[in-house]
């Protein structure tokens, strides 16, 4: 992934633009939630103006005093939004990154914070099972594989048959493995989260793969 900019003349609206550039495997990966993560993130963008100016610049007709139906669009967007999805990407790699060997400091020096710190953000991670958002971190969702503009679900091809998703055990060892929709359960079980969403998605792509077309 690389970011780049087009400022003044060379901007859409004549100030910057902001382009992040995507691999065909990230973009292939990420799916819809590219797209609306980026959504929200322009957002925090039009927020910041909008506190900044008290105006926003962006409204129909010209720049308007900022009314409480903008706020409302900028809370939904932040803290509804976009924040719980943040949360579960940060959950899932810290709990990741003690799955793969790293350390307490290591995860101190990544968040610039004290050992104690880390300590405690990695024990309150990895002492729970991961919740939805972690989970969809590693997994994605439902519209995971949506293009933002067939959110209308009339417009939209029927989900696949199989579709897996990470879950732990019956016996809260805190070990995972993935279940479909399908009934399949992965014969094996981990701690590692992204492990275990692998094994559900090597069985969804093989399973539609062989499975007929929806009529």
């Amino acid at each position: 992934m690389s970011l780049s900019y087009r400022y003044d003349q060379d901007a859409a609206e004549g100030g910057l633009d902001i382009v992040i550039s995507l691999s065909h495997r990230e973009a292939d990966v990420l799916g819809a939630d590219a797209a609306l993560l980026l959504d929200w993130t322009d957002t925090a963008l039009w927020a910041l103006a909008l506190l900044r100016t008290g105006q926003n610049l962006r409204a129909e007709g010209g720049p308007a005093p900022v009314s409480t139906g903008d706020w409302y669009y900028a809370i939904n967007d932040l803290e509804h939004r976009i924040a719980p999805r943040l949360e579960g990407i940060v959950d899932a790699a810290i709990r990741t990154h003690r799955a793969q060997g790293g350390t307490v400091d290591e995860l101190a020096l990544a968040m610039d914070a004290p050992r104690s710190t880390a300590q405690y953000r990695r024990k309150r991670v990895t002492d729970r099972f991961p919740n939805g958002w972690e989970t969809w971190a590693v997994s994605g969702g439902p519209d995971s594989n949506r293009a933002p503009d067939e959110a209308n679900p009339a417009k939209n091809p029927p989900l696949p048959s199989h579709r897996a998703e990470v879950v732990a055990t019956a016996a809260q060892d805190g070990r995972l493995g993935a279940v479909c929709a399908c009934g399949w359960t992965s014969p094996a079980r981990t701690t590692n989260t992204v492990e275990a969403a692998l094994w559900g998605q090597a069985h969804a792509d093989q399973a539609n793969a062989t499975a007929p077309a929806p009529s």
